[in-house]
């Protein structure tokens, strides 16, 4: 009787936390106050909260309505545009979205990939009515050029390049008024290498043309902070500063390991990782639940921490650097779906894929891939066991 009395009062508790939360005001105000990751764990509580949930989701990180102002009527013709060349948004954007802020963006950063650059700054002067305003070259192109062709090819990572140009549109109406803004960075080697040399990691969030990552979700976006990097310079002070003002805080690059949080040292990642926030984007072409996004071209960074030496100060100081590691998208794909963690036989199978130039994905190219795989590893390659917390 007691027992009976108990699963009563819960089911009537439930029904009472349920009742709440569907009020569209009361829950708005209930899930504003919890992390990603809250919210995951609790639409995991029983069907009738998880579709509350999945509400409050698809309103309030509405993609259609963040990029409105840019396109009012080709939202969705953009993002076909970007699925197809790749493209990503950052920036103060991208910042803004994942992190439920209310601060008013008035330029938008797209970050392409450079063979596609010229495509969408004709797309957007072309179809969306934006005008070609300046281009400006940031970093030597002749010299990463150089500093490219003598890289090894055998190094396991690379150093990323900062190298890129930005390109700058802007909208107008009639009398000449200035709507909305446009930032086409184009990336020397990759547009999500150029993410990884923000100069904090809370600015490490972008958006694709189906999803959103976040690769540092719970430094920016419950503690508030980030780790600098190394570039240090009269742009990037000012920047932080105004970060600062919008209450994100940063740490290092010049700071005691032991000062930094472990997610940062020596350790590598992935995007979409367990520690990578993944929130998949409503799409009307796209499958609601891929197992992987297709314009990511970066699979593998390290974040890692070294000592070096100042000749002014005459002290070594503990510093933060990113390499990361680029693959085709076919080796991308494989490594993603069927072969974490990221180990030296894949290695090996990313160099043959290298060599061969493989990229169709139909399955006698992927029977083949498997039967290569076995053949070298001698066992089928593990499945993917992690939950991802941050994933709703």
């Amino acid at each position: 009787m007691r027992r009976l009395q108990l699963q009563t009062d819960c089911v009537q508790l439930s029904a009472s936390f349920i009742s709440v939360l569907a009020d569209i005001d009361l829950g708005s105000m209930v899930f504003n106050l919890l992390g990603p990751g809250e919210l995951g764990m609790l639409a995991r509580v029983c069907k009738a909260v998880q579709l509350v949930v999945m509400y409050y989701r698809l309103e309030t990180w509405s993609i259609r309505r963040t990029l409105r102002p840019w396109f009012p009527s080709l939202v969705e013709d953009f993002r076909s545009l970007m699925i197809a060349t790749g493209s990503m948004i950052s920036g103060m954007l991208a910042l803004k979205f994942m992190g439920r802020h209310e601060w008013s963006v008035n330029e938008l950063d797209l970050y392409v990939q450079p063979e596609y650059a010229e495509q969408v700054i004709n797309w957007l002067c072309l179809k969306a009515g934006y005008r070609f305003t300046d281009v400006t070259y940031v970093r030597d192109f002749e010299r990463s050029l150089i500093l490219q062709g003598n890289a090894n090819s055998d190094d396991r990572f690379h150093e990323y390049s900062d190298a890129h140009e930005v390109t700058f549109l802007r909208l107008e109406d009639d009398a000449g008024n200035v709507l909305q803004k446009i930032k086409v960075v184009k990336a020397f080697h990759s547009s999500i290498a150029l993410i990884l040399g923000s100069h904090s990691t809370y600015l490490m969030n972008f958006i694709t043309g189906v999803a959103a990552y976040s690769l540092f979700p719970k430094l920016t976006f419950i503690e508030y902070y980030g780790v600098g990097s190394v570039n240090e310079d009269t742009a990037t002070t000012t920047d932080r500063l105004h970060y600062k003002a919008l209450g994100f805080e940063t740490i290092g690059p010049r700071v005691p390991a032991t000062s930094l949080p472990d997610i940062v040292k020596n350790r590598h990642r992935y995007v979409g990782d367990k520690d990578t926030w993944l929130l998949w984007l409503d799409h009307p072409t796209i499958r609601k639940f891929s197992l992987f996004d297709e314009t990511i071209v970066v699979n593998n960074w390290m974040h890692y921490i070294r000592n070096k030496w100042y000749p002014n100060s005459g002290v070594t100081h503990p510093v933060c650097r990113i390499h990361y590691r680029a693959v085709a998208d076919i080796c991308l794909r494989f490594t993603y779906t069927i072969a974490v963690p990221f180990d030296e036989d894949v290695q090996a199978w990313i160099d043959y894929m290298r060599i061969t130039e493989v990229r169709r994905m139909d399955r006698p190219t992927l029977t083949w891939l498997f039967r290569f795989f076995k053949r070298i590893r001698c066992r089928h390659p593990p499945p993917i066991t992690h939950r991802n917390e941050w994933n709703l």
